[in-house]
């Protein structure tokens, strides 16, 4: 039993290893798809994809190439990032190590036409983790999953929805000091554990 847990962890190790981290470049309302928006090319499957501080404006033409898998996305302090698809998009963030998606605090992206994000089921002891400690926004038409098996989303910050958000009380929690902004005519609020304060 134990060769298998050493195998298994070695292949995610290995994995994990051949991502890669590309970090955005490029100026405000620029198309993702451009390598030159990017310092090390335009992110592919199990890449991780960091936007940096202080960016802020519309990324257009996200995962041109299809729906991508990515193994982290992070928007970084202060940056106010809407993504923005031609064609319908997922953005899957799949188990890696710490947390896989992050939004910083004073950090904001919204999920915008034609993109969705959800997050891949976690493996053992290590879920797959997003932390939303700035602004989440969820435009109208679009999702935000946190629905899968060994998914842990914390929320210090705020989620707007106008689309749809997916969770549970184990797997989705709203701490003390956030907010949740519910604009969808009809939608379903997402069941999570709420703190009491």
């Amino acid at each position: 039993m134990k060769k298998i847990y050493f195998l298994l962890l070695a292949v995610l190790v290995a994995a994990t290893a051949w991502s890669k981290t590309t970090t955005w470049i490029g100026g405000v309302n620029s198309n993702w798809d451009n390598p030159a928006n990017w310092d090390n090319g335009v992110p592919a499957t199990d890449d991780i994809v960091i936007f940096p501080t202080n960016v802020s404006g519309t990324i257009n033409r996200v995962a041109q190439g299809g729906d991508l898998s990515l193994f982290r996305l992070s928007i970084l302090g202060n940056s106010n990032i809407r993504f923005v698809a031609t064609g319908a998009r997922l953005i899957t963030i799949k188990n890696g190590t710490g947390d896989d998606f992050v939004i910083e605090t004073d950090a904001r992206l919204s999920v915008g036409n034609n993109v969705s994000i959800t997050l891949a089921s976690g493996t053992g002891a290590n879920p797959t983790r997003a932390t939303i400690d700035g602004t989440l926004v969820i435009e109208p038409n679009r999702s935000f999953d946190s629905d899968n098996n060994n998914v842990l989303t914390t929320v210090t910050g705020t989620i707007e929805n106008t689309g749809t958000v997916l969770g549970t009380s184990a797997r989705m929690r709203f701490e003390t000091g956030s907010n949740y902004f519910h604009t969808r005519n009809g939608g379903s609020i997402p069941r999570a554990n709420w703190d009491a304060a």
